[in-house]
């Protein structure tokens, strides 16, 4: 396990606990090796070695606390142990954000137990069911929203699919049947600490493959809702069962939005979309509501956060990149030359900035819920507020180009 969790050779996004040590390290030689007498550099050395130690002590102590806990979750038989084994992932997971603070880390060790955690719960789902069925009948399970991107930031925009081929259409009842216990056992789970209970059964769909096609294609009919659409197929990933089946799910989506990109209502929208404001007006000042319950504020997700994944989530459906994480995005876009190195840079820094208050605001609330934020700008630090006009400044220079690119194809 490397010294941090999550860490990427070069990623800006992963390495910020790395950064943050090494400036401290930096910081403390500087300031104390010019005025250091005959042997006092000796315990200076000794102290960083102290610091040093103890970074890489949590991290063995932690790998060695998440290996223990995966493979006790590997060996859970009964629903009733699906709570318990969530509630003991959130608190490893809030502990490990709380000492690095590193968001790549966290969606990482999130997405790790949440695939477990579904495959865990459709094995069970597929046993209970009753003996009436053939047993290992093929189906698969798919994830879209912040579950689809590997990006658990509020946790209840996330809706799944089960699907099985068209040869088992005769067995409906017996998908229909997984599909209750399905919701059953995950309505004991609150996702990560985010309280998300599934109050309803809209968050799981089930048809058989030329049912979620047909599904998809009237998606398709509603352009004034392409974020929404996009989304969904966009961000379409398969977490467990049948892979061949999975794969021909997403090259579906991948033909239905390929297909409907060069019509002028597929433009128009994406022009819209692009457009949407954020935070920030035009002389570099935040731009808060002016009246209302909130005044002074602007609301997180719809002026900050959702600009940025948006974008990047237009730009990379656009260009058929094959990620879904906003990360390996914009990595990919830079990569096919879609995306400037410098503008990439500033993005990953406002996805971690933005995405990682996120985090801390969903830890913070009460009960864990993630509710909707508010932010007021005044609150914030002279430098945290130079950060976010930084970031929200690269995000509305990413929006110039989205909307440059779906002119010049209308």
């Amino acid at each position: 396990m490397a010294i941090f969790l999550g860490a990427k050779g070069g990623d800006i996004v992963a390495t910020q606990s790395a950064s943050r040590l090494l400036a401290a390290v930096r910081e403390k030689v500087a300031g104390k090796m010019a005025y250091l007498l005959a042997g006092e550099d000796a315990e200076l050395l000794r102290g960083l070695r102290l610091r040093v130690g103890d970074e890489l002590a949590f991290e063995e102590d932690f790998a060695h606390r998440l290996d223990l806990q995966l493979q006790e979750f590997a060996q859970v038989e009964y629903a009733d142990q699906l709570a318990g084994a969530c509630t003991s992932f959130t608190l490893l997971a809030k502990e490990y954000f709380i000492r690095r603070s590193s968001v790549i880390a966290f969606h990482g060790l999130c997405a790790t137990f949440h695939d477990l955690l579904f495959r865990k719960a459709l094995v069970l789902a597929q046993t209970g069911t009753g003996t009436m069925y053939p047993d290992n009948i093929p189906c698969c399970l798919l994830a879209t929203g912040s579950a689809g991107r590997k990006e658990f930031l509020r946790g209840t925009d996330s809706h799944y699919f089960l699907v099985y081929p068209d040869s088992q259409v005769h067995h409906a009842g017996y998908f229909e049947e997984m599909r209750y216990r399905l919701i059953a056992l995950l309505d004991q789970c609150g996702i990560f600490g985010a309280g998300h209970r599934y109050v309803d059964d809209g968050w799981l769909w089930k048809g058989s493959e030329s049912e979620w096609r047909s599904w998809s294609s009237s998606q398709m009919q509603r352009m004034g809702k392409l974020g929404e659409i996009l989304a969904v197929l966009g961000d379409l990933r398969g977490i467990a069962g049948d892979e061949t089946l999975t794969a021909g799910l997403k090259t579906i989506s991948s033909e239905l939005l390929a297909k409907e990109q060069g019509k002028d209502l597929y433009g128009q929208a994406a022009r819209k979309l692009s457009s949407m404001p954020v935070a920030l007006g035009m002389f570099g000042n935040f731009k808060t509501l002016r009246s209302g319950e909130h005044r002074g504020m602007f609301n997180f997700d719809e002026a900050v956060l959702n600009p940025l994944l948006i974008n990047v989530r237009i730009l990379a459906v656009h260009h058929s990149l094959v990620e879904t994480g906003t990360v390996e995005r914009i990595k990919g876009l830079v990569n096919a030359g879609h995306l400037g190195v410098d503008l990439a840079d500033r993005l990953l820094k406002a996805y971690h900035l933005f995405a990682g208050y996120r985090i801390k605001q969903s830890m913070e609330a009460e009960d864990c819920k993630v509710k909707e934020l508010y932010l007021n700008p005044d609150e914030l630090g002279e430098e945290e507020a130079f950060l976010f006009k930084s970031g929200l400044e690269a995000v509305i220079n990413l929006q110039k180009i989205v909307y440059q690119v779906f002119s010049e194809q209308g």
